[in-house]
């Protein structure tokens, strides 16, 4: 899938825009999410959500202005399978959840590579990323956070439970939270 733009899109739980579930897998290209919506009262995946044992690899995308009522403004990776997915020079923009205001990542294995969070929004915890789960694997290259938000932990990265991400050459600026402006690291997690 290239070129394409999904716009005001709405669910009510799982994946406002899109929803890759079941042991399937998308490919997606310089495209665009702007202002999609999960509103139900445990929606996941304001723009896309991945579960089941599926895969998902964005490149050169915009993700704006998306909302989840629950987890993953942008994007929710469900702990349902291994999960795998593969951002590559992606923004995140103005998006908001309750936790992980970009992405929430429960399990599986996420790597992100060149890519912007600016101004993400979290209620709780991670206003651009939180990841959770033992056994989840996170890794985050030469990319940068600024002007996150989150209410309670993690302005920029909440790392919660038994998580363990590798982060290589990232520029966190200007992220606030009440703990941990930058990231927070909770339970286990290293």
């Amino acid at each position: 899938m290239t070129g394409c733009t999904f716009t005001g899109n709405s669910g009510g739980y799982d994946g406002g825009a899109i929803r890759v579930y079941q042991n399937s897998s998308l490919d997606i290209s310089a495209s665009v999410f702007e202002g999609n919506s999960v509103t139900g009262g445990n929606g996941r995946g304001g723009a896309i959500q991945v579960q089941n044992t599926s895969t998902l690899n964005a490149a050169l995308c915009e993700f704006n202005n998306n909302y989840s009522a629950q987890d993953g403004g942008a994007i929710e990776i469900s702990s349902n399978g291994i999960n795998i997915v593969t951002l590559n020079e992606c923004t995140f923009t103005n998006n908001a959840a309750n936790l992980g205001g970009g992405i929430q990542q429960w399990g599986g294995q996420l790597s992100i590579d060149d890519c912007e969070f600016n101004g993400n929004s979290a209620v709780h915890d991670g206003g651009a990323v939180r990841t959770q789960g033992a056994g989840t694997t996170t890794t985050i290259n030469s990319s940068s956070f600024s002007g996150n938000v989150a209410g309670s932990h993690g302005g920029a990265m909440h790392i919660y439970q038994d998580s363990s991400p590798t982060i290589t050459d990232c520029t966190i600026t200007n992220n606030t939270a009440s703990g941990g402006g930058g990231f927070s690291v909770w339970y286990n997690s290293n």
